[in-house]
């Protein structure tokens, strides 16, 4: 088998059809991929819409949790499960769109690895002076990202890539649950060292709806928390030099302000005085979310000089 996408649910059924249904946008032949679907103990209409669609998609593979199990270790488990070769991962608010899996893959080089995110584009070409279509030497770019700290991004979403599963089961790779919110990031990072070249194309392949997460201040700290365990470790790993601390820290303070302001509940769903009023009551913490617009004029200054500008003035973090 080609391909299996997985979406893994929990109290989603309004979003979890669109989703599935959004697959019928893969050009390639049923039994050639799967849909898994792993349910985290859902008490909604979840299960019913799973198995209404299974008459409609005889490639559905339904799993049900005897328990609700924390999402890192849910992602665990479809790396053992899953019957593929490669694995995308559709969240149950996400739509993939059309795309031709054969085009890309069936000729593809067992070391080269493919990124499909058209908003990195500028950013990882130019700054890279490539032309379209060049596949990149994966550990100049990496050492590069992680000397600058562009890794917290520069892979691009979990959605955007097919994990190999020859990779991930050759070096035993696994989402670590010690990081709740970089586990993610942690895996693409590893996973990508074991790949000569890569290439991203420029091709939106997943919409997907990140309003749908409530972000809260509270969980910037966890945020915040994983960026000080984490990134220390992997600088050290790959430029052999200890990480600058307190510029490392004003670094994360905005890059948190960056997640936080570019949550995008903020501009669709705050359309009245009485939902702010109550997002305020009932997450005290959200208190500071509010504050911390404040910072944004100052924020996108930086973020501009950085991100906007291909990283022509780069902030080392080298003692």
């Amino acid at each position: 088998m080609k391909l299996t996408i997985w979406i893994p649910n929990y109290n989603w059924w309004e979003l979890l059809k669109e989703t599935i249904l959004s697959t019928k946008n893969l050009i390639l032949d049923t039994n050639e991929y799967e849909i898994l679907v792993i349910d985290n103990c859902s008490d909604d209409n979840s299960i019913k819409i799973v198995e209404d669609l299974k008459k409609e998609f005889v490639n559905i593979r339904f799993i049900a949790n005897d328990k609700n199990v924390w999402r890192i270790w849910n992602r665990n488990k479809v790396l053992e499960l899953a019957l593929w070769e490669r694995i995308l991962i559709l969240m149950s608010w996400d739509k993939l769109l059309k795309f031709d899996y054969n085009k890309y893959f069936n000729n593809l080089n067992i070391l080269d690895c493919l990124v499909f995110w058209i908003q990195i584009w500028n950013n990882i070409h130019n700054h890279q002076a490539q032309n379209k279509n060049t596949f990149l030497d994966t550990k100049n770019i990496l050492n590069q990202s992680i000397s600058t700290l562009w890794c917290n991004y520069w892979l691009a979403p979990l959605q955007t890539h097919f994990i190999l599963k020859k990779i991930v089961d050759k070096y035993k790779l696994k989402f670590d649950e010690n990081y709740e919110f970089l586990a993610d990031l942690k895996f693409l990072n590893e996973y990508i060292v074991y790949f000569n070249r890569i290439n991203f194309i420029d091709l939106w392949i997943v919409k997907w709806w990140d309003w749908k997460n409530k972000t809260t201040f509270k969980k910037q700290l966890v945020m915040y928390s994983d960026f000080l365990k984490y990134f220390p470790y992997i600088f050290k790993k790959y430029t052999k030099k200890e990480i600058n601390i307190k510029l490392f820290n004003i670094y994360i303070i905005n890059q948190i302000f960056f997640i936080f302001i570019n949550n995008k509940r903020i501009w669709i769903k705050w359309f009245s005085l009485l939902e702010i009023y109550n997002f305020i009551k009932y997450e005290i913490w959200n208190l500071l979310y509010i504050f911390s617009l404040i910072l944004f004029p100052i924020y996108f200054i930086y973020i501009f000089i950085n991100i906007k500008n291909n990283f022509k003035f780069p902030i080392y973090f080298n003692k």
